[in-house]
Parts: structure tokens; sequence; C-alpha cells
């Protein structure tokens, strides 16, 4: 085996290890979280689950900046080991990970879990995504993701239908306006976002088609929001078939 086989070989290991990381560490944290769920929700034990979150909170979001200024650090000292799974920039997003879902709870109370048991599958799919696919392909799924959301709301009425949608409509604009631009200044995010060799036509027509819907869906409401919000996930699908095509 060539050293170019054996270095193809061990990125393709070291990416099926981290995404095997990534679903165990979804599933124990969605269990580790429903457990302190059920402590904050129970009336007797409120105060204890609060004083619980909050400790999990502190600690998570401490542990994740601390790896992250390590991470910083290896990395300007070109120490960093790209080739371990336990990263400190990988650890760091883990950690990060945990800070969030204990944010969620503390911030919504009743529909928390809710909001976790769809958040986490989907980070870890995100994931497979970044390492399988495209970056343009992630950063797609990631502004249809936000506008499916944006649409869902506006059907249900929700009071988060007005910031969701200015949210998914100012990430459908981020990848409009750098192939757009074609700025030199905005060449490092536009590869970091689209990768080098971004579609101009198809990122152009997916980002209009998606602000319009979201737009629609808002000032619609009702049925029309839910009409909208299949046909934003046919998009996405779609989206989906156009890049494992591309991929093959």
């Amino acid at each position: 085996m060539n050293d170019k086989n054996r270095k193809k070989k061990q990125e393709q290991e070291l990416a099926t290890n981290r995404m095997l990381v990534i679903f165990v560490f979804v599933i124990v944290v969605l269990y580790g979280m429903k457990m302190l769920y059920s402590v904050m929700s129970f009336g007797s034990t409120y105060l204890q689950g609060q004083r619980a979150n909050l400790i999990v909170l502190l600690i998570a979001a401490a542990a994740a900046v601390v790896f992250l200024v390590v991470g910083l650090v290896q990395k300007k000292k070109g120490a960093l080991k790209k080739d371990k799974v336990f990263t400190p920039f990988f650890i760091a997003f883990l950690f990060a990970v945990i800070a969030l879902s204990a944010l969620v709870l503390r911030l919504e109370i009743l529909h928390g879990m809710d909001i976790l048991y769809i958040a986490l599958p989907l980070l870890a799919v995100l994931y497979l995504v970044n390492l399988v696919f495209e970056r343009q392909f992630l950063t797609f799924c990631v502004v249809e993701i936000a506008a499916i959301g944006a649409a869902y709301c506006s059907y249900r009425g929700a009071w988060e239908r007005v910031p969701m949608t200015v949210i998914a409509i100012l990430l459908a604009l981020v990848p409009l306006a750098l192939v757009l631009a074609d700025s030199k200044a905005l060449k490092d995010i536009k590869t970091t976002l689209l990768g080098r060799n971004a579609d101009k036509r198809f990122t152009v027509a997916l980002c209009c088609v998606t602000v319009a819907l979201v737009a629609l869906a808002i000032l619609l409401g009702g049925k029309m929001a839910l009409i909208l919000t299949i046909a934003l996930g046919a998009v996405l699908l779609g989206t989906a078939v156009y890049y494992t095509v591309k991929a093959m």
C-alpha cells in the first residue's frame, strides 16, 4: 500500500471513529439530560434540578473554553495532532454541546427535551454530512433546517416565528452574498462555508427560493405555512440528491 492510499485509509478510519463517538455521545447526552429534566420538572426537586443544571452548564462551558484555548495554542505552535480522534477542538465541541443542551433545558423547561430530541440527532447527522459531503452541502443543510423550523413556527403561530424567520433569512443571505460579491477579502470565509468550487447558479437559486418560501410562510401562516414547510423539506431532499449524485 503506497503512502497516498495509506493516508486515505487513515482519514476514512478517523472519520468513522469520530462518527461513532458522536452517535454514542448524543445517546449519552440525551439520557443524561432526560434524567436532569426529570429532576427539574418535579416539584419537590425543582430547585435541586436547577442547581444541578447550572453546575453542568458552567463546568461544560468552562471546559469547552479551556480545550478551545489549548487547541489554538497547539495549532499556533504546530503541535496539533489532527490524526487523533480526541483533539482539543473535538473535545471542546463535545463540551459545548453539553453546555448548550443544559442551557436549552434551563431556558425552555416545558419543551426543552422535545427540542433536544430533535436537535441532538440532527447535530449528529450534520456532522456526518460534514465528513462525507462537500462543505457547501453542510452550509445549505443548516440554511434549510433553519428555514424549515421558521416555516413550521409560522404554521403553529408560535412566538418564535419572527426571530426564526429573521435567522433563516440571514443564514440564506450569507452564501448568496459570498458567491455574488466575489471579493478577495471574503475568500477565506467563502472557502470555509462553500468550499473551493462553489456552484454559483445553484447557490443563487437555492438561497432565493429559500428566502421566498420563508417570507411567504410568515406572511400567510396557517395551512399555507405548513405546505411551504413541506416544500422546504422537498428543497432539502432535492439538495441532498444533487450532492449525492455529484459525489459519485
